[in-house]
């Protein structure tokens, strides 16, 4: 692969990375900022409260975040085998590609699953407000 194409491709393989993991940190946010409301809110939790009910947000978004975290190593090491591919001008090894993508994808959408999931039960609960 001529020099000229070779930076070419690292820069599209760079750029479809970086969008990506730019997506995996907003997930990342998403999960820790509800999961630190909503131990914020448990402090003053007591059973009378208006807070009951909490325990599924904190498990959902503990969930959500550690899927987020997989998410993110994930898309960190195929990025790096995509690029050590490209500069060494070989093809990627597929049982590494194939683990990665085993990996990327429940954690994707268990992270996604998880935040949708806690935003429709606040919805659901709250629709009589």
């Amino acid at each position: 692969m001529a020099n000229g194409n070779k930076q070419l491709v690292l820069n599209v393989i760079g750029g479809n990375y970086d969008h990506q993991l730019k997506s995996a940190n907003y997930l990342l946010a998403a999960h820790g900022a509800c999961l630190v409301l909503c131990l914020s809110v448990l402090k003053d939790y007591s059973p009378t409260s208006h807070f009951r009910g909490i325990g599924v947000f904190i498990v959902l978004f503990g969930i959500g975040l550690l899927a987020a975290i997989v998410n993110y190593i994930s898309l960190s090491l195929a990025r790096g085998v995509a690029l050590n591919a490209v500069m060494d001008e070989i093809e990627a090894d597929e049982a590494t590609t194939g683990f990665l993508l085993k990996l990327h994808l429940p954690a994707l959408i268990t992270s996604i699953g998880t935040l949708v999931l806690a935003v429709l039960i606040v919805m659901v609960r709250f629709a009589s407000l």
